[in-house]
């Protein structure tokens, strides 16, 4: 309305009552900052209740302590009464959506469907609001270039196991890293992941994200069962022992009792370990709308480390609202990201176009660029691609082979082939 500052002058009440009074239009015709209604069941006129509420704020406004400490806790507490309004806010909203419907821009909510959409939109605007840690935007390098105090090391968190030659290549499975498996149907991609998680939560103690929409929980804790049955006899105690399948132990098919029996100590050892870390298996519909929502509730509530999604390709709608192309690559996106926010290590598999397939079998000469499915950010996005081929024969033969793909961080390599065991999710690089 007027700045007193430009001109030198320091308010007080008389300065004040005196500019009011004599400026009423500034009061009564100014709908847009003094809700007049507010100040018209005082008893008094409009013009004398304003002046008389504005004179007792500038009381208490220099009356109060005004450190850095007091600023602090005047903010947090704005804070916590704007995430209160505008929670119920978001409630009511929601409430009206569920029972009828509301309109938002060009954009009409109805049905329980867009209610629970429209909550986690609002909340995720609210939390991004109410951020504190939110920048301006703007960041000045001759500051922040030599501020290392910020900066987020990646962390080792998981391994290729025996593929030393992986282990060398890209050192190890890092924290902000988008590792891509790549493979044929039924090759071995998600038992390449199986492995990856109980090298995390066994070798290196950290707590591991599951989404398991390709086989479900049971297969998968079956699958690391058996992993962890050759790990726990033979690899670290130098037995002998056959090793068990994730099938055989899923259908309770064990050589024989003492094999059960000895399958019983390492299962309990897998998961009451106080040592080993744990995995949380996420069991929701995987769908673009609430995805993201869901993984980032699952790393802040167990701290994950290692995030597994087998795999992004399957991903849904609720309302099919976007065709699967664009589904996949907006998933693709929003993960980058998202890992990049949270400083998680993310792997998901992807399997080959049938075009690409068909030019491998040929023998000749392909770019593996185009082997991606139905998204050009399936290879576009991710920081590592790895690829695993082998034909069914190859696989029977115990035998893959690893395939360089172009990666935004990772330096090509040739052909090599491994030695696998897709029983219990072994890989290992071929030394003989």
């Amino acid at each position: 309305m007027y700045s007193f500052k430009d001109r030198g002058i320091v308010p007080d009440k008389e300065f004040l009552n005196m500019y009011l009074s004599r400026n009423t239009k500034l009061i009564t015709q100014n709908p847009q900052n003094i809700e007049a209604d507010l100040f018209s069941d005082t008893g008094d006129d409009v013009v004398s209740s304003f002046i008389s509420a504005t004179i007792n704020k500038l009381v208490r406004l220099q009356g109060e302590d005004y450190s850095k400490q007091n600023i602090d806790l005047i903010l947090e507490k704005f804070r916590i009464d704007f995430k209160t309004i505008y929670q119920t806010k978001v409630l009511d909203g929601a409430k009206l959506i569920l029972n009828d419907k509301l309109q938002v821009g060009y954009k009409t909510y109805s049905g329980q469907e867009d209610s629970d959409l429209y909550y986690q939109e609002q909340m995720t605007k609210l939390n991004t609001l109410i951020n504190s840690d939110a920048s301006e935007g703007f960041v000045d390098d001759t500051i922040d270039g030599m501020d290392d105090s910020s900066r987020v090391m990646p962390v080792t968190v998981s391994d290729f196991h025996y593929l030393d030659f992986l282990n060398k290549h890209y050192g190890g499975i890092k924290t902000g890293y988008f590792y891509n498996i790549m493979a044929p149907p039924k090759s071995g991609k998600s038992k390449f992941c199986y492995r990856a998680i109980h090298t995390a939560r066994v070798k290196y103690g950290v707590n591991c994200g599951f989404w398991a929409n390709e086989g479900g929980r049971k297969k998968a804790q079956a699958e690391m069962r058996a992993i962890h049955f050759d790990y726990y006899y033979n690899e670290k105690q130098g037995e002998d022992y056959a090793q068990l399948s994730g099938q055989d132990i899923l259908d309770d098919n064990f050589p024989s009792q003492q094999y059960r029996e000895l399958e019983a100590i390492s299962r309990a050892d897998l998961f009451t370990n106080p040592n080993h870390g744990k995995v949380i298996f996420i069991e929701e519909p995987l769908e673009i709308e609430h995805y993201i929502h869901q993984l980032t509730l699952a790393t802040k509530r167990y701290n994950l480390k290692l995030i597994v999604v087998d795999y992004l390709q399957l991903m849904g709608s609720k309302g099919n609202k976007m065709s699967k192309n664009e589904r996949i690559g907006v998933a693709y996106q929003q993960t980058l990201a998202f890992i990049g926010k949270y400083q998680v290590a993310f792997i998901s598999p992807s399997q080959f176009k049938q075009e690409f397939l068909k030019e491998i079998d040929k023998g000749g000469d392909v770019d593996t660029r185009l082997g991606g499915g139905e998204s050009a950010e399936i290879v576009r996005t991710p920081d590592v691609n790895i690829a695993l081929y082998g034909t069914p024969t190859d696989i029977d033969n115990n035998k893959l082979s690893l395939l360089s793909i172009p990666s935004r961080v990772a330096r090509p390599f040739e052909k090599r082939d491994i030695y696998v065991d897709l029983g219990y999710c072994f890989y290992s690089d071929i030394n003989w």
